[in-house]
């Protein structure tokens, strides 16, 4: 698997999420061996980052920026986008990439990298599709790389067809026989 990956790394965009990103980097370092029986793995090489566990798990929701959208998220440079954090470690940056994000709130910081030559990102923000800007943003990059032409305004969560099926359901069951039976 890795080597399809990096056949492909300078042809197709790359993201990374959380352990993902992580990989994505030239090396995982776990001294206290929290994730692994091995002090140190190498990763893909893709990001020029270091991986570092530590004991305390990161859990928090979070709001950021877009600082860097390099080839695929330019437009959107700027724009917030939410998820939530949910590692073990901490990814150090190194020169031969730019933060992708920039997290909000009391204490501001760096989430995320892209690389400067390539369309190869990292993340630790779970949940980062479910931003409309961004997920629109990527389809379309992703289908103008394509040469297509989709003409959405607006890509939907998957969530409005729940909604949906939720509303057929209620309008074809009898509810009020359903919730007395729940009582």
């Amino acid at each position: 698997m890795a080597g399809k990956i990096l056949q492909k790394a300078n042809k197709i965009p790359i993201i990374g999420i959380c352990g993902g990103y992580q990989m994505l980097g030239k090396l995982i370092i776990d001294k206290e061996r929290v994730e692994s029986s091995q002090e140190k793995v190498e990763g893909l090489g893709l990001l020029d980052i270091v991986t570092i566990f530590e004991r305390e798990k990161v859990v928090k929701r979070t709001e950021a920026r877009v600082l860097n959208g390099g080839e695929i998220f330019k437009e959107i440079e700027g724009q917030i986008v939410s998820g939530y954090e949910i590692h073990m470690g901490r990814s150090w940056v190194n020169l031969n990439v730019k933060p992708f994000l920039e997290t909000l709130g009391k204490f501001r910081a760096f989430d995320g990298a892209i690389a400067k030559d390539r369309p190869i990102y990292g993340t630790y923000l779970h949940g980062i599709f479910e931003n409309e800007n961004l997920r629109s943003t990527f389809i379309h990059k992703i289908a103008e790389r394509k040469g297509l032409n989709i003409k959405l305004e607006r890509l939907p969560l998957k969530y409005s067809s729940y909604d949906r099926l939720a509303d057929l359901i209620r309008k074809s069951l009898d509810m009020d026989a359903i919730y007395k039976l729940l009582k």
